[in-house]
């Protein structure tokens, strides 16, 4: 039967270049190859690596701001605020299904599935899609103020539409963050975040300390700094899309 062959790469004494070899008999001229050509270890793995810490700082960093202003904003707010607070936290899944319908999550399923100029009308479509529903998402939070606050006492109506107002600022940008995530742009996900993280300590500090508004200062500085960042955040991806 027929001998087994190993094969392997040698150096071709004459040239220095490297060529495939069987053993016991020389592989063909047209198998020489040069050195540089040999396959090389993947430098893929860098990228990963400062991409996935980039978005571990954009992920950590606020929330760690947020737990060490978390003791300042007690001092400062009554106790009887904290049970609005709650209340207003709790409803959050709420807002955000009648802002969005979840269609961002459309973004990271679809976007993949296009090329081009296709991927970027895809996206502008998307965007404005979702202005729209959080539009009409907030306009009903308005009409239903005055009956939610019929519901739950606590609530005034004006705090109720303050705080959808905020949510609806929050949902664009929450499109914004899905979509640096999806087309992988950790260094505008981490600016967007830490500008997030940054423009509500301060507004929590204007209105909820040193003004002392308790939960409508908490309010109002969640609307303001939201407002502040979707704004720039919806031009700068609207540039990225055809509309």
């Amino acid at each position: 039967g027929a001998v087994p062959q190993r094969t392997n790469w040698q150096p071709c004494p004459n040239s220095g270049k490297m060529r495939l070899s069987t053993l016991p008999d020389a592989a063909p001229a047209d198998a020489v190859i040069r050195r540089d050509s040999l396959p090389r270890k993947p430098r893929a793995m860098n990228g990963i690596v400062s991409r996935v810490g980039l978005y571990g700082i954009a992920t950590v960093l606020p929330s760690a701001v947020t737990f060490l202003f978390l003791p300042v904003l007690t001092r400062q707010m009554p106790r009887s605020d904290f049970g609005t607070m709650s209340a207003l936290t709790a409803l959050y899944n709420l807002f955000f299904l009648a802002f969005t319908l979840y269609l961002d999550r459309s973004l990271s399923r679809l976007y993949f599935l296009y090329e081009g100029e296709a991927r970027k009308e895809l996206i502008g479509t998307l965007l404005i899609a979702v202005l729209t529903v959080a539009t009409f998402g907030l306009l009903v939070t308005f009409g239903l103020s005055s009956l939610f606050e019929k519901i739950y006492p606590e609530i005034s109506a004006r705090r109720f539409s303050g705080y959808g107002a905020a949510l609806y600022f929050t949902v664009i940008i929450y499109f914004a963050r899905t979509y640096y995530t999806t087309a992988e742009k950790p260094a505008q996900y981490l600016w967007l975040s830490l500008s997030v993280s940054a423009a509500t300590v301060i507004a929590m500090c204007w209105f909820a300390v040193l003004r002392r508004e308790g939960v409508d200062g908490w309010i109002k500085a969640l609307i303001v700094s939201n407002a502040v960042i979707a704004i720039p955040a919806t031009i700068l991806v609207a540039r990225s899309c055809t509309l």
